[in-house]
């Protein structure tokens, strides 16, 4: 068992990294991604990351919705680097269970592109977009929150990706029982 152990280590030392999985964007190796995944091709629900990578090491966390009867909570995300891709798992729980997913990055490293298989079992693809420095647009989120979640009154900011270049969405939350709407509106992006 040692044996295969170090075998498995060294192979992986061997495997050169992708020269921006090693240097991590704009002075930090934290990035937040968000958008959607599909099943069988069809749209099924939403999904956040939040990557770390440290050399070839990845880790972080994962939030999706879709699925019934699995995590909706920010789940461990860990993997490694791999030449351009990404191989990395983390666990839903219930009848989900254990989520591998294979990524890759585009060029301008603004694009997350890859594709999971699940315990379900289950298989499909995800696309996932770059969200803005949430301390820079003052956003605190890159999805709106459910209806009712957000106190009436109270104002957040949400980059994802919805209003035009330069722009963040803010919401005011709203009283659904004196049947007062929360308010919506693209906002210039604080400088």
């Amino acid at each position: 068992m040692g044996k295969l152990l170090l075998a498995i280590a060294a192979a992986l030392i061997a495997i050169p990294l992708h020269p921006r999985a090693q240097e991590p964007p704009a002075g930090t190796s934290v990035v937040k991604w968000a958008g959607g995944w599909d099943s069988g091709g069809r749209p099924a629900g939403s999904m956040e990351m939040v990557v770390n990578v440290k050399g070839d090491k990845v880790s972080g966390q994962v939030r999706s919705t879709g699925s019934s009867g699995c995590s909706r909570e920010w789940e461990k995300l860990e993997g490694m680097v791999e030449g351009d891709k990404t191989f990395a798992h983390y666990d839903l729980g219930g009848r989900c269970g254990k989520v591998d997913i294979i990524y890759s990055i585009d060029q301008e490293g603004k694009i997350m592109t890859g594709s999971w298989t699940s315990q379900w079992p289950g298989h499909g693809s995800f696309r996932l977009t770059k969200a803005a420095n949430a301390a820079a647009t003052g956003a605190t989120r890159v999805e709106e929150p459910p209806m009712g979640q957000l106190p009436y009154g109270k104002i957040i900011r949400i980059d994802d990706g919805t209003c035009p270049s330069g722009e963040v969405k803010e919401i005011t939350g709203g009283d659904l029982q004196r049947s007062i709407t929360r308010e919506v509106r693209c906002v210039k992006r604080p400088d």
